[in-house]
């Protein structure tokens, strides 16, 4: 199989034909610039996810007296970003100098990782959204325990893997010359794939996050025209409106930041299965790269939101860096 045969099942999934596949094939098609530029865009990738990351998970770990349920799912998509900055993205930089030569054992493990952790981060942020709206729209309703989240979480990662890592293992091929590198039966059998990952992590997930933090919106106005209209003197609830409006803003942000670095890759990826002829252009190639990029850099950006965003993160990594 050449390398124009292999076959990419999403933004995540290698190899990437912005990239060499095989080094004893492709070495001639790569400039310098192109190998040196790429090495260091993901060098910085995975120092940068790794320190930002790691912090963030250190400081929920260790301050278990203050940390909130939500913080754990918060601390979940941390888990998947750390994921990706230390396994897919050291990955990439192997692949410039030695392409996907891994050993089998590593290419079944790896690769399908690399779905894994996109799929936990899109479905943590639904089960964030859907949760901040039961929160804001049933206040008085028993909350959820940490026990409960932990639940959620164990089952979050185990869905995950089964229907994108354990699926794609199916389709994986290794030689030990070419590499690994997806292989489908037929053009049909990959086009279902891809919508069906489309539709499973893009399309309703997409709707269900929308839906909920339109209501979790339209909630929080009300509550605040009530408050007004019968100015009521209660200090406590308007400090927890606050609250509430502060962190539903900084979990929002949150979220716009992966979409939008997400799902530009989606969209190329579906271009390229049903519009091979527009792919083929010099100009979608490098729109390939800009989302390939972006789709790494969503990784690498919750830590510094946190941190510009959110005092009560701020004040709990001073007190962790006192510790």
């Amino acid at each position: 199989m050449i390398p124009s045969q292999l076959t990419k099942v999403n933004g995540s999934s290698l190899p990437s034909n912005a990239a060499p596949v095989l080094k004893e094939t492709q070495p001639q098609s790569l400039s310098v610039e192109y190998v040196v530029l790429k090495t260091l865009f993901f060098a910085v990738i995975a120092t940068t996810g790794l320190i930002g990351n790691g912090l963030v998970l250190a400081t929920v770990v260790r301050l278990r007296k203050v940390r909130a349920p939500c913080d754990l799912l918060v601390a979940s998509i941390c888990t998947a970003d750390l994921g990706v900055s230390i396994f897919t993205a050291s990955l990439r930089v192997f692949e410039v100098y030695y392409g996907l030569v891994i050993g089998e054992v590593m290419c079944f493990i790896l690769v399908p990782l690399q779905d894994v952790f996109t799929s936990v981060s899109v479905v943590t942020h639904t089960v964030i959204a859907v949760y901040q709206y039961r929160a804001v729209a049933s206040p008085f309703d028993a909350k959820t325990s940490e026990k409960k989240v932990k639940r959620y979480l164990v089952v979050i990662w185990i869905t995950c893997y089964l229907t994108t890592g354990a699926s794609i293992m199916f389709f994986l091929s290794y030689d030990p010359v070419k590499g690994c590198h997806v292989t489908f039966a037929s053009g049909t059998h990959r086009m279902w794939y891809q919508i069906l990952l489309v539709l499973s992590f893009i399309t309703f997930p997409l709707f269900i996050q929308c839906a909920a933090y339109v209501g979790v919106i339209c909630k929080l106005r009300t509550k605040n025209a009530f408050q007004q209209s019968h100015r009521l003197p209660n200090r406590i609830s308007d400090e927890r409106l606050q609250q509430s409006k502060r962190l539903v803003k900084i979990l929002m942000i949150m979220l716009l930041a992966f979409n939008l670095c997400y799902l530009p890759r989606g969209v190329i990826m579906m271009i390229k299965q049903f519009a091979p002829r527009a792919s083929s252009s010099v100009e979608f190639g490098y729109v390939n790269l800009i989302t390939l990029a972006m789709f790494y850099i969503k990784s690498i950006i919750n830590p510094f939101i946190l941190i510009a965003r959110s005092k009560r993160f701020r004040s709990n990594l001073r007190v962790f860096r006192r510790q």
